[in-house]
């Protein structure tokens, strides 16, 4: 890895993800966040699936145990300021360390999601912690030779 050579793959910091229903697509989703990457798209997989809409699930408050930034331990929960009382308690019920950050820190990782829905619509977010955007873009299913 990380040699440009050919046959050779470099290591990435992105991680995608894809889930079905039925056998069809239902979230596309990719982030960038380090060893929280799997933490990030669990968070938004969940709000996801309580109904929320895509920039919603993408821009919710966030939490990610371990070393997420320099001198952070295991044992340290880093999570968004802006998060819920609920979420508050139960992080410091845990016993872990925990270390308040601003709402929508980049070090918490960046995401993009693409969701459709079940009558074939979709909707996509980026995510507000980065300078990026999202569209989705209709094409038709078959192109007739007159276009």
């Amino acid at each position: 890895p990380n040699v440009i050579a050919p046959r050779k793959r470099p290591a990435h910091t992105l991680m995608p993800a894809m889930t079905l229903k039925d056998g069809s697509v239902r979230h596309i989703l990719s982030t960038m966040g380090g060893q929280g990457q799997p933490q990030i798209l669990a968070q938004i997989l969940l709000h996801a699936t309580r109904g929320a809409t895509a920039q919603s699930a993408v821009a919710a408050p966030r939490g990610i145990v371990g070393p997420q930034s320099d001198g952070a331990t295991d044992d340290l929960v880093s999570f968004e300021s802006d998060s819920s009382y609920t979420t508050r308690e139960a992080l410091v019920g845990s016993g872990l360390f925990l270390l308040e950050v601003p709402p929508k820190t980049e070090s918490l990782g960046q995401a993009n999601v693409v969701f459709a829905e079940s009558d074939g619509r979709m909707s996509a977010a980026s995510d507000p912690r980065s300078d990026g955007s999202a569209a989705v873009a209709h094409y038709p299913r078959t192109i007739s030779p007159n276009s």
